[in-house]
């Protein structure tokens, strides 16, 4: 459903913002295949744009919702 809902509503999380989870999750957990954390990261933060668009009733702002990783060190 909530794929449905991102299709029709035009709800897609940026390149740039999936790349950067991707490298997050990468630097915690060496042995991560990148494709996997990719389509894994893509998902996970589509459903949660989706998510807020159906709490709020308007398409989130994606850097309101994931920030934009500068200064992300740990």
């Amino acid at each position: 459903a909530l794929h449905k809902i991102s299709k029709e509503e035009g709800i897609k999380v940026s390149d740039e913002a999936v790349k950067n989870e991707v490298a997050h999750l990468l630097a915690h957990y060496k042995d991560l295949d990148p494709e996997r954390a990719r389509a894994y990261s893509e998902e996970r933060m589509t459903n949660s744009l989706v998510a807020e668009f159906l709490f709020t009733g308007k398409v989130p702002d994606e850097k309101e919702i994931f920030g934009d990783h500068s200064g992300h060190n740990h």
